[in-house]
């Protein structure tokens, strides 16, 4: 019988595939999560107290002959992280990097536009970054599936603290959070109104999203 779980801070799509033992797509693609598909957009970012319906496995039967042994491949694993690496509005490229999750360490390095693109694990939580920038060493502790949608208020904040304008964690457009946004508006080029537009909020997905 399916389930129907409330989504809390720090779960995705990924880490939810993990958990009930499914590929991500079956969840996404339920019928009974066409709401929250078309309010989210993707399941990366999902909001704690979004409602996702969980289906029921299938079992799936392969005919195969006797008496032999046969191999498996398990689909839409792993999982990818992309960070972009900025330091003083320019990235950090060709920098040698490397990631702790879980216990398991991950070495790279970063391409002409500071872009890491790394598998790791799928439902992973936390990460440890460690990136050899010249002349000095940058760390980072990443919080995996925390981010929350563009189209909340908590999530414009975080992508703005991600980008270095500094917002508070607050939830609400409050004075901090009006004043990141008026200095973001100004790295783009915009009227610095303070205001939460349409506009604004698109220039801050495209600034920070990876797709």
């Amino acid at each position: 019988m399916p389930i129907s779980h409330i989504v809390v801070q720090g779960e995705c799509l990924n880490s939810l595939a993990v958990e009930y033992g499914l590929f991500a797509d079956t969840i996404w693609k339920d019928p009974g999560n066409a709401e929250v598909k078309q309010a989210r957009t993707h399941g990366d970012c999902l909001l704690p107290g979004d409602k996702l319906v969980i289906p029921d496995l299938r079992v799936k039967a392969v005919d195969t002959a006797d008496k032999k042994r046969h191999r498996f491949r398990r689909k839409g694993v792993p999982a990818r992280l992309r960070l972009r690496i900025i330091e003083n509005e320019q990235p950090v490229a060709n920098a040698a990097y490397q990631i702790v999750v879980d216990g398991l360490i991950l070495n790279g390095t970063t391409d002409g536009d500071g872009l890491i693109d790394q598998t790791i694990v799928p439902g992973a939580k936390k990460a440890e970054l460690i990136l050899q920038a010249p002349g000095h060493e940058l760390r980072f502790e990443i919080d995996l599936g925390h981010l929350d949608p563009i189209t909340s208020v908590s999530g414009v904040q975080q992508r703005l603290r991600n980008l270095g304008f500094g917002s508070s964690d607050s939830g609400e457009v409050d004075d901090e959070t009006t004043e990141a946004i008026k200095a973001f508006q100004i790295s783009e080029g915009l009227d610095p109104t303070g205001k939460l537009d349409e506009q604004t909020r698109t220039k801050i997905e495209a600034a920070h999203d990876l797709k």
